[in-house]
């Protein structure tokens, strides 16, 4: 029996050196944003989750490292197009399996000290203010239909948080920040191919088909993600090596969250935008650089590009410019009768909230078990749903993420600030935060790897305030 472990093992060694160069570049990314993509317009949700859960099964066996995992479950939830598909009991036999992997993984390459990361507690609070909320309410009855969005924004992030912290460990010379952004990059592109071939086929063909559903989310989960990849994408194009790739990939995203109808997400990218380029274009790493010129052109080219972006959505339905705001600022969707809603519930239980569960019979909103109702804001739902008890919670929990992506003043960390940032001001509007996956579970990962680059030092540019002189110095020491 230990000449076959042996055996097994140095096997699987030997497939792990001609997988690592695969699993470790960008192709393999490009090849996971290409196959959800695909099984996204096929509409094959079965043969998508079986892909992606063997392929992360394989990925759990031979490496310790869980850095190529990390887009894996982004990617499995975009291939889906149909939800039915967790009716089928063959899906379940998977995920079973991948069950079975995670827990093999962590015998296979037992942690020698566990390292407790700066959300781990947060998380830890965030989950009992969850578990709290609804408690003394006249809605206790309908706790229980909250109990998905409960264990899964909770428990499940808690457990994905505390997993990748242990298991994040590339080789040391890795760029582990080229390859989180090129994450969120690739994740871009895929919501661009899907928001294109929902609108231009899906709705055309079925009239009856809703514009803003694309399946395993709306076009505001979409624009969600695209906040993301759009800070990522620029942080390719003047630290990564395929610059004019990706000015294409951002010119892709820009013209999806155009695409997504959403205000919000639309706003939240022009304002950004131009503060982004200023703080990319005088950092220090670009005063000497070769390619000064040829990324001042490409500034431009991007300021031009949100112009027409601008331009576009002003002209929007060939209506005047004064028309067009007055239009959009009078409405809200619908919000103010949430939030006014939110407002009498918080007075009515201040200290626990009304709970997740929460569901009134007249509501303009669909839910259902595993769609709770939501009320367009983080902050507005947090108080509503979790009282005064939840909302110190989450600023304990919002502190301590900022903690994690303004430790150093590093490109990396500036990007995801940035991201992190237009990820909560959209929420401030939306649901980001309750919706555990995608988005509250790509978010984390997000902080997840900054934090870990942070603590393990990866490689990565110099910090924003060294200039050329300064790296001249180094050079000559």
């Amino acid at each position: 029996m230990i000449e076959v472990g042996t055996f097994l093992t140095n096997r699987i060694r030997g497939l792990k050196n001609y997988t690592d160069k695969f699993f470790y570049g960008e192709y393999y990314l490009g090849y996971l944003a290409l196959f959800a993509a695909f099984f996204y317009c096929a509409c094959t949700p079965l043969l998508n989750i079986y892909t992606f859960v063997l392929l992360g099964c394989f990925l759990l066996i031979t490496y310790r490292d869980l850095t190529p995992i990390i887009p894996l479950p982004i990617f499995i939830v975009l291939g889906i197009r149909d939800f039915s598909v967790f009716s089928n009991p063959a899906c379940y036999v998977v995920l079973a399996l991948a069950a079975i992997a995670i827990i093999a993984h962590f015998f296979i390459y037992p942690v020698k000290k566990f390292f407790i990361g700066k959300l781990f507690f947060p998380l830890i609070v965030v989950s009992i203010a969850l578990f709290l909320g609804g408690l003394f309410s006249e809605h206790a009855n309908t706790y229980f239909n909250g109990i998905v969005t409960i264990v899964c924004v909770g428990p499940v992030i808690l457990f994905a948080y505390f997993l990748f912290s242990q298991y994040i460990c590339p080789p040391e010379d890795f760029r582990l920040a080229n390859y989180l952004f090129s994450i969120f990059t690739f994740v871009g592109v895929c919501c661009f191919i899907e928001i294109c071939a929902h609108v231009l086929i899906y709705t055309k063909e079925n009239p009856e088909i809703s514009y803003f559903l694309l399946g395993w989310g709306s076009t505001n989960s979409a624009a969600t993600l695209l906040l993301l990849a759009l800070p990522s994408c620029a942080y390719l194009i003047f630290y990564g090596k395929n610059r004019f790739r990706d000015i294409i990939f951002l010119i892709l995203i820009y013209v999806a969250i155009y695409l997504t109808e959403s205000d919000g997400a639309r706003g939240i990218a022009i304002i950004f935008t131009p503060i982004i380029m200023f703080f990319t274009i005088t950092s220090g790493r670009l005063k000497s650089n070769k390619y000064q010129v040829f990324i001042k052109v490409c500034s431009i080219f991007l300021a031009v590009l949100i112009v027409t972006v601008i331009v576009l959505v002003l002209t929007e339905m060939h209506t005047e410019i004064l028309e067009y705001f007055l239009i959009k600022l009078s409405n809200d969707n619908r919000r103010t009768e949430l939030y006014l809603e939110a407002w009498e519930l918080f007075k009515k239980y201040p200290i626990f909230g009304v709970g997740q569960g929460y569901s009134p019979q007249d509501s303009f909103l669909q839910y259902s078990l595993t769609i709770t109702y939501n009320f367009h804001s983080s902050i507005v739902h947090v108080l509503a749903t979790m009282g005064i008890v939840g909302v110190a919670a989450y600023v304990y929990y919002f502190v301590a993420r900022y903690r994690i992506l303004m430790h150093e003043l590093l490109p990396a960390n500036l990007f995801a600030y940035f991201a992190f940032t237009m990820f909560e001001i959209y929420a401030a509007i939306d649901t980001a935060e309750f919706s555990p996956i995608p988005l509250l579970l790509g978010v984390t990962l997000l902080i997840i790897t900054i934090e870990q680059i942070n603590v393990r030092k990866y490689a990565q540019p110099l910090p924003l305030s060294l200039h050329s002189h300064d790296r001249n110095l180094i050079k000559l020491k």
